[in-house]
C-alpha cells in the first residue's frame, strides 16, 4: 500500500524533511503546517511527480526552495510556503504544469521574479498583500497570483 497523503500539521514536530520524501512517488499531498520543523527543503522533493499540495507554512523552514521543485509535477495545485524564513527566488519550474491555482509565499525572505509560468495557470488566485510582495517584482506577470 502506498502512502498517498502526509498529514502532520498542528503538533509539535521538529526537525527537518529528510530526503527520503522524495522517494514517496505516490505522495499528492504533504501537510506539515503549523509545527516546529526546519532547515532546507531537500532537493528530492522535486522527484514527487504526483504531488499536487504541499503546504509547508507556520515552521522554520530556511534556505531556498529547490530550484526543480514543481518541474516533475505537472498536477502541482497548492503551495503555500507562508510564514518560515526562505530565502531567494521563488523555483523557475514551480508552475510548469500551469495548473496551480494558490500560491502563498508571504512572511519570507524571497527575492527576484515571480516565475514567468505563473502567467499561464489561468485559476490561480489573486490575494495580493503588499508588505510581503515588496521584494518580488511582478512586471512580466499578470496579475493573478498569492503572495
Amino acid at each position: 500500500m502506498a502512502v498517498d497523503k502526509g498529514r502532520l500539521f498542528n503538533n509539535k514536530l521538529n526537525g527537518t524533511i529528510p530526503p527520503e520524501v522524495g522517494k514517496m512517488t505516490s505522495l499528492k499531498s504533504l501537510d506539515v503546517n503549523t509545527n516546529q520543523l526546519e532547515g532546507e527543503i531537500p532537493d528530492t522533493i522535486s522527484n514527487l511527480t504526483n504531488l499536487e499540495a504541499i503546504l509547508l507554512f507556520a515552521n522554520r523552514f530556511s534556505g531556498s526552495i529547490p530550484r526543480d521543485f514543481g518541474k516533475n509535477s505537472p498536477g502541482l495545485l497548492y503551495v503555500n510556503f507562508s510564514n518560515n524564513s526562505f530565502s531567494g527566488e521563488l523555483p523557475p519550474e514551480l508552475c510548469s504544469g500551469f495548473a496551480l491555482e494558490n500560491l502563498t509565499v508571504n512572511g519570507n525572505s524571497f527575492t527576484g521574479s515571480l516565475p514567468a509560468c505563473l502567467k499561464n495557470c489561468t485559476e490561480l488566485y489573486r490575494e495580493v498583500e503588499s508588505v510581503a510582495c515588496s521584494k518580488i517584482r511582478s512586471e512580466s506577470v499578470h496579475r493573478r497570483y498569492s503572495c
